[in-house]
């Protein structure tokens, strides 16, 4: 359990990164959606490939599908989550969030 907590506090990058992912969410919490999907994406587009960055990128895909209603803009994140550099740095579980993220856009 601590080595996959070191590994997980490893991908987030530095405490910037977080503090910006939490911000992010805040966001979402307090109904600016497009504020909350740009800031998700934001981080996404400029970390190292890490699980955080698939994260995000999941994160921004939920909001463009479930709050802004752009399936176009959900789909174009959400496949960025599976580019084949991703593949070894995703768990099971982030990989059927994904595909159900997917399956909700259908």
């Amino acid at each position: 359990m601590e080595n996959k907590l070191q590994s997980e506090e490893a991908s987030v990058g530095s405490s910037n990164d977080l503090a910006d992912y939490l911000a992010a969410g805040d966001l979402v919490l307090a109904g600016k959606y497009e504020d909350a999907y740009r800031k998700f994406r934001e981080i996404g587009e400029r970390l190292p490939p890490t699980a955080f960055r698939v994260r995000a990128l999941l994160r921004a895909g939920e909001i463009a599908s479930q709050y802004l209603r752009d399936p176009n803009r959900a789909r174009e994140v959400l496949t960025r989550c599976l580019q084949p550099e991703y593949a070894a740095l995703i768990d099971e579980t982030l990989r059927e969030s994904i595909q159900r993220s997917f399956q909700a856009l259908e």
